[in-house]
């Protein structure tokens, strides 16, 4: 099957989600089907399944291989513009020269399925608008169970919960609850994309949520994250002085908490939180605020937690806490 090395432009996307965190996350999965008219590309990553289908017009008889991602990208790199490449069950023949490259072996079958499946469901779906403003997060993120950016209330929001947390306001509905794992940052400045349509349907009786860039479906892999909605109410009513010093916190001071340069915001910190000119709940500097007293002003310090989240704009809101343990249990 003969293609041009432009067609193959898609893989570059792949190269960004490999990992080596399971034999197969940076392996090319390929599958020829004459009977259907096309080619499915796929790789199975830890965050992202990806998985290209082009409409070919197929001559030989149906075949699938599993090669190295990186490797066959290494080596269509090195072509000319417009170069043919012609794959066959046994080679990969470049003009006149022919690479017989190490095969894999594994189950690709969901790939299939899963473009079979889209072509003839329903699918429903929301718009999320912003993206680079996701990009910017990447660095408030933490690992493991908080490698992520969740969209909860129409802000981006990632925290590494042993001293920051990043907010930005969006224009995406309050509505939707998303979290998205970490290297959807690099997917969406690798692409320079601004905003998604995310699908979800159903696929084996589970909900699979992805999104597609030019010909490239990106299957979001459901993880369980330890990230709170930090602007429900349930969180904020049940948060008290006494748990969040049972989790490490430092009673005598929570800070610095940086703000955007608003000046309707500073209003409200210096006005509205001080108890008074002697015992401040907040003391305010070069756009840094300490919170004082804590113990003594802590109802004012959750609605004055909340209200700075809810002034984020186009700049990210870092809320650094001194303590040694995750908040996880408020």
């Amino acid at each position: 099957m003969i293609f041009k090395k432009e067609e193959f432009d898609f893989l570059k996307s792949y190269n960004v989600v490999a990992d080596s965190k399971s034999f197969l996350n940076d392996k090319l999965y390929i599958n020829f089907s004459k009977d259907k008219g096309r080619v499915i590309f796929a790789q199975f990553s830890n965050k992202f399944n990806v998985i290209t289908s082009l409409n070919k017009t197929i001559q030989d008889d149906n075949f699938s291989i599993v090669i190295e991602t990186s490797q066959f990208n290494s080596l269509i790199s090195l072509l000319p513009k417009e170069s043919d490449i012609n794959i066959t069950e046994g080679k990969i023949i470049f003009g006149e020269s022919a690479y017989e490259l190490q095969k894999f072996d594994g189950d690709y079958s969901i790939a299939e399925l899963f473009i079979d499946t889209i072509e003839s469901v329903r699918k429903s779906k929301v718009t999320v608008n912003d993206l680079k403003k996701l990009v910017v997060m990447k660095t408030y993120a933490g690992v493991d169970d908080l490698e992520t950016i969740a969209l909860m209330d129409g802000k981006f929001l990632a925290s590494n919960r042993t001293d920051i947390t990043g907010v930005i306001n969006t224009s995406n509905d309050i509505s939707i609850e998303k979290f998205f794992p970490l290297e959807i940052a690099n997917i969406i400045a690798f692409n320079s994309i601004d905003s998604i349509d995310l699908f979800n349907v159903k696929i084996n009786d589970q909900d699979v949520s992805y999104f597609v860039i030019g010909s490239t479906y990106f299957l979001i892999n459901e993880k369980d994250y330890s990230l709170e909605n930090i602007f429900s109410d349930e969180i904020s009513n049940n948060l008290s002085y006494s748990k969040l010093k049972g989790n490490g916190l430092n009673a005598s001071i929570l800070g610095p908490i940086i703000l955007d340069n608003n000046t309707e915001l500073k209003k409200y910190v210096e006005n509205v939180l001080s108890t008074n000119s002697d015992k401040p709940i907040v003391k305010f500097k070069n756009m840094q605020i300490n919170v004082l007293k804590l113990e003594e002003n802590f109802d004012k310090f959750k609605i004055f937690i909340k209200n700075v989240l809810g002034w984020a704009k186009d700049t990210v809101q870092g809320i650094n806490i001194s303590h040694q343990k995750r908040l996880r249990r408020f």
